[in-house]
């Protein structure tokens, strides 16, 4: 028996435009707090949230102008005294070992970084503690800042496809790009990212030469 499975449709990533991204950076600014700092450095960098929430100041070099991601934050099962519902969160490795990357820092975040950072480098950027702010917070603190730019349908990796986004738009070589994300292979950068628009392919169609003149 021939089975032919219905094609599953590719998923439209969401991308703030310009005039989302400009309204959400002004509004990130105003009296930005460790929380806002945080989805400013999401926005720039394109780190995942489990990444933004397990960054620690240690992982920011103002020498180098980098930041090392070796960590990620996120929420597992426990089975602690037989309870299975319940769950925590756990600071670990990543999945893949090309999440683990440095990042060069842009000149702004050097200069929140002097702001905001605190003198144990062993306090996590978000708290300015040593005990982790729960993803599932930094995400609903991302809903209410959208709320109050008026930006509606964003969620967390909405800010790394806005920066991958740009870096594309900005002339990145896909490469860079995809070491910058933490992509396994250029493969997922190329499918997710690489898309002309119709002015690009309207360039590059420009770019034949006239076989017929009319």
């Amino acid at each position: 028996m021939e089975i032919i499975y219905p094609r599953q449709q590719k998923k439209n990533i969401r991308v703030l435009d310009e005039g989302e991204e400009q309204r959400l950076l002004l509004f990130l600014a105003e009296e930005m707090d460790f929380c806002k700092f945080g989805v400013y450095l999401a926005l720039r960098t394109g780190l995942r949230i489990g990444e933004v929430c397990a960054l620690r100041w240690a992982d920011i070099s103002l020498e180098t102008h980098t930041i090392s991601v070796s960590r990620t934050a996120q929420r597992i099962q426990s089975f602690e005294a037989g309870n299975e519902s319940k769950t925590q969160v756990v600071i670990g490795a990543p999945k893949t070992e090309s999440s683990c990357r440095v990042i060069p820092l842009m000149p702004d975040l050097a200069a929140l970084y002097a702001r905001f950072a605190t003198k144990d480098p062993k306090a996590f950027v978000l708290t300015g503690t040593r005990q982790c702010m729960e993803p599932r917070k930094l995400q609903r603190r991302l809903k209410d800042y959208m709320a109050q730019c008026q930006i509606q349908s964003v969620h967390f990796h909405t800010l790394r496809h806005t920066f991958a986004t740009r870096c594309i738009e900005a002339g990145f070589d896909v490469k860079t790009l995809s070491e910058i994300l933490g992509h396994s292979n250029i493969t997922v950068t190329m499918n997710q990212y690489v898309h002309p628009n119709l002015e690009q392919k309207r360039e590059n169609m420009s770019r034949l030469k006239t076989v017929i003149h009319v």
